[in-house]
C-alpha cells in the first residue's frame, strides 16, 4: 500500500480513481465491485462533461446533444457568464440537480403590476409540457405582497383536462406593511400551497382589487422569501425596496420534479427500479441496499458498494473542491491580487486561523464575523459572508469590481479605518480579514450592554470627530470620492481609549460604480434620497451619519419605543416644538456632577451637535454638509 500511494500522489485525478477501484486492498471479491460491460451508454461518452461552471449535472441529464438520456434532459451550458451558468431546455438557469430524490432547482422570476408612474406590469409563465418536469407541490409555495392584492395562480395538472386555479389576499395599510410582514400572515404579505403535479402555471393577480401601488406574486421555493428579506434587510423598507432587489432579475428558487418515463432506464448493476414516486408520472432509479452512486449509468459512475463508494466521494469532493476553489480564485482576480502584493489566504489557512470559526463577535447585513490569530500572532476579525448561495453568480465585470475594491481598501490608511489586512478569494464572495479592535462596537455601548457604561460627552464628541474624520478622508482618497455605504454604530468599533476605528468595508465603494449597483445596508440608516433614486452617493454616508450623532447624543436607537423613528421625532421636536432638549440623554449631563455652569456649556454643545444632525439630515441632498464641514463643525464644539 505505501507504494500505491506514492503513485496516488503523483498521478491525476481519474488514473487516481481507476487505481482505487482495481487495487487488490480494495477489490476484496467480484461481487463487491461489478465489472463494467463493454457496452457505453450516452452518459457514459468520455467527451460527455460533466461540470457547467460550479453546477454538477449527472447523468440522465447530459451537456449538448447525445450526452443525456432524452432530449428533455439535455442542459445548454453558457460560457457567456464567469463561472458558466446552466440551462433547461426551457432555458431556465438551474441552481442544482439531485439524482436521489428527482429534484431540480432553477431560478426564476417575480411577476407584478405597478399603476404609480412608471407604471409596469409583467405576469409569468411555466410551461413544462412534454418535459420530464412538474414543479414540485412538496418544496414549493404561491406568495403575493402589495396591499388590497388578490395574488393569483393558475395551472393544468398532469392528468386533468380542466384547469387549476388558486391564490390568496392581502391587505396593509402602507407598503412598509407588506415588506415588514416576512412571515406572511395577511399583513400585506400571503402566501398558500400548490396541488401536485401542475405542468403549467400562470401567476399573476385581479386588477379589479386595485387601484394604486405595486402588487408582487411569485411561485418559489418554501421558505426563500423569508430568507430574502432577511439577508437584503427588506423589513420596513417598503415596496422600492423589494422592487428594486427581485422583480426583473431571476433570483427566485423553483423547485421541479423529474422523473423517466421510458422502461430500461435502470442500467447500473445493483440498480432498482422506484414506482412509489409522488411527483406525477414515471420513476426513480436507485441503488440496491449497501451499494451507492449513479443507477442511471455503467461502469465506474454506477452503483458500487459503499466502501468503494465512499472512498470515490471523498476523492471526488477534494477534487471538485479543488477546482471550485481555483475558479472562484480566477473570478475574483487572484493572480491580479498576487501581482498587486496584496495579502491573499487560503480558505484552509483561515479555517486554522479561526479555529474553525469558534468564536463568533459579529454579524450584519454582509455576514458573519470571527475572531482568529495569525501564525505571527496578529489577532484578526475575519469576515464571512452569508450570501453565498442567495442568488445567482457574479458576472465577469463582478469580478473586475472586486478586484478595484479590495485593491482600494488595502491602499487607505487611516487611524481611525480599520485596516484590511488581507483576503481568501477561494470562496464565491471574498472573505476579508481585518485587524481585531478589542472594545466592541458602538451600538453595544450605547444600547446593548446590560450595565450601561458611563460614556460623558467629551468622549461621544471624540467618537463622533474620529469617525467623522475617517469619512471624510474616504471621501477625498486619492482624488477619488469613495463611499462607504453602511454607516451605523454597529459599524464604528472602539479601540483603547474609546478610540473610534470605522469598519464594514464590504459595501464601500467609488462612488462611480455605487451609482450603478446595489448597496445592501441598515435600512434603519438608509438616505430616503437612494431610496428613490437608487444612487448612493457622499451625501448618503453624510445622512447616515447625521442618525448616529443622534444616537450619540440621546442614548436611543435609529428605531426606538413602538418603532419610532429617532430621526422623524428629532426633527419635529426641533422644527414642530422647538424642544429638541428632552430628547438628550440625562447621563450626558449628570455624569459628571450637578454643577450649574458645566450643565448650560454641556446642553449648548448637544444643542450644536444636534443642529449639525439634523442638517445632515436634510431631504435635499444638496442641502447637506460635507464630511469635511462635519469635522470642522465638530471640532469647534467645546
Amino acid at each position: 500500500m505505501k507504494c500505491l500511494v506514492v503513485v496516488i500522489a503523483k498521478t491525476q485525478q481519474f488514473h487516481l480513481l481507476w487505481l482505487l477501484l482495481f487495487s487488490p486492498a480494495l477489490v476484496l471479491s467480484r461481487e463487491l465491485v461489478p465489472v463494467a460491460s463493454n457496452a457505453t451508454t450516452p452518459g457514459q461518452r468520455p467527451d460527455c462533461p460533466t461540470m457547467c461552471g460550479n453546477t454538477d449535472i449527472p447523468y440522465p441529464f447530459g451537456i449538448g446533444d447525445g450526452c443525456s438520456q432524452s432530449k428533455g434532459f439535455t442542459i445548454t451550458c453558457s460560457n457567456s457568464y464567469n463561472p458558466a451558468r446552466a440551462f433547461t431546455a426551457g432555458a431556465y438557469q438551474v441552481i442544482n440537480i439531485t439524482l436521489e430524490t428527482g429534484e431540480v432547482r432553477i431560478f426564476t422570476g417575480v411577476a407584478h403590476i405597478c399603476f404609480d408612474p412608471p407604471a409596469s406590469n409583467e405576469t409569468k409563465w411555466y410551461n413544462f409540457t412534454g418535459s420530464p418536469f412538474l414543479i414540485s407541490s412538496e418544496k414549493n409555495e404561491f406568495t403575493g405582497l402589495g396591499c388590497s392584492t388578490v395574488a393569483l395562480l393558475g395551472g393544468k395538472h398532469l392528468e386533468d383536462d380542466g384547469s387549476y386555479l388558486s391564490g390568496c389576499i392581502t391587505t396593509c395599510n402602507s407598503l412598509d406593511d407588506a415588506a415588514g410582514d416576512v412571515n406572511c400572515t395577511g399583513n400585506g404579505c400571503c402566501r398558500t400551497a400548490i396541488r401536485d403535479a401542475l405542468s403549467t402555471v400562470k401567476v399573476g393577480w385581479s386588477k379589479a382589487a386595485m387601484t394604486k401601488g405595486c402588487s408582487y406574486a411569485f411561485l418559489a421555493e418554501k421558505g426563500w422569501y423569508y430568507n430574502f428579506s432577511r439577508i437584503y434587510h427588506l423589513n420596513g423598507t417598503g415596496e422600492m425596496s423589494f422592487h428594486r432587489q427581485a422583480v426583473n432579475k431571476n433570483v427566485v428558487p423553483l423547485v421541479l420534479n423529474w422523473a423517466m418515463s421510458t422502461d430500461g432506464d435502470c442500467l447500473s448493476a445493483n440498480s432498482k427500479r422506484d414506482d412509489n414516486i409522488t411527483n406525477g408520472r414515471g420513476y426513480l432509479c436507485r441503488c440496491s441496499n449497501g451499494y451507492d452512486g449513479n443507477p442511471y449509468v455503467v461502469g465506474v459512475g454506477g452503483c458500487k458498494t459503499t466502501l468503494v463508494a465512499g472512498l470515490l466521494m471523498v476523492l471526488l469532493l477534494k477534487e471538485h473542491k479543488r477546482r471550485m476553489r481555483r475558479g472562484f480564485f480566477d473570478k475574483n482576480g487572484g493572480e491580479i491580487m498576487k501581482s498587486m502584493d496584496i495579502t491573499t489566504f487560503t480558505e484552509s489557512e483561515l479555517e486554522k486561523i479561526t479555529n474553525h470559526y469558534d468564536t463568533l463577535i459579529g454579524r450584519g447585513a454582509f455576514g458573519k464575523v470571527f475572531r482568529g490569530t495569525t501564525h505571527q500572532n496578529l489577532r484578526v476579525a475575519v469576515k464571512r459572508s452569508v450570501i453565498e448561495g442567495m442568488k445567482p453568480s457574479h458576472s465577469h465585470d463582478d469580478g473586475h469590481d472586486l478586484v478595484n475594491e479590495i485593491a482600494i481598501q488595502f491602499q487607505v490608511s487611516h487611524e481611525n479605518l480599520v485596516r484590511l489586512v488581507g483576503c481568501c478569494l477561494e470562496t464565491d464572495v471574498p472573505m476579508l480579514v481585518f485587524e481585531y479592535v478589542s472594545n466592541g462596537n458602538l451600538y453595544n455601548v450605547l444600547h446593548c450592554d446590560s450595565t450601561p457604561r458611563v460614556l460623558p460627552l467629551p468622549a461621544r464628541l471624540d467618537i463622533a470627530i474620529g469617525s467623522a474624520k475617517a469619512l471624510a478622508y474616504m471621501h477625498s482618497h486619492g482624488g477619488r470620492s469613495l463611499v462607504h455605504g453602511d454607516i451605523k454604530p454597529g459599524n464604528i468599533l472602539l479601540g483603547d481609549n474609546f478610540t473610534p476605528k470605522v469598519s464594514d468595508f464590504g459595501s464601500s465603494k467609488l462612488e462611480s460604480i455605487a451609482r450603478h449597483g446595489r448597496v445592501m445596508a441598515d435600512m434603519s440608516y438608509i438616505d430616503p434620497v437612494y431610496m428613490k433614486t437608487g444612487c448612493f452617493t457622499r451625501e448618503s454616508d453624510v445622512y447616515s451619519f447625521g442618525v448616529v450623532l443622534l444616537e450619540l447624543i440621546t442614548r436611543k436607537t435609529a428605531r426606538y419605543r413602538n418603532n419610532n423613528s429617532l430621526p422623524v421625532d428629532f426633527v419635529k421636536c426641533c422644527k414642530e416644538e422647538g424642544n429638541a432638549r428632552k430628547m438628550y440623554d440625562t447621563a450626558i449631563v449628570s455624569c459628571d456632577g450637578d454643577d450649574a455652569q458645566q450643565y448650560h456649556r454641556y446642553v449648548e454643545c448637544l444643542d450644536r451637535i444636534g443642529m449639525l444632525a439634523v442638517r445632515c439630515l436634510k431631504e435635499d441632498k444638496d442641502e447637506r454638509p460635507s464630511m469635511a464641514e462635519v469635522v470642522e463643525e465638530l471640532t469647534q464644539v467645546n
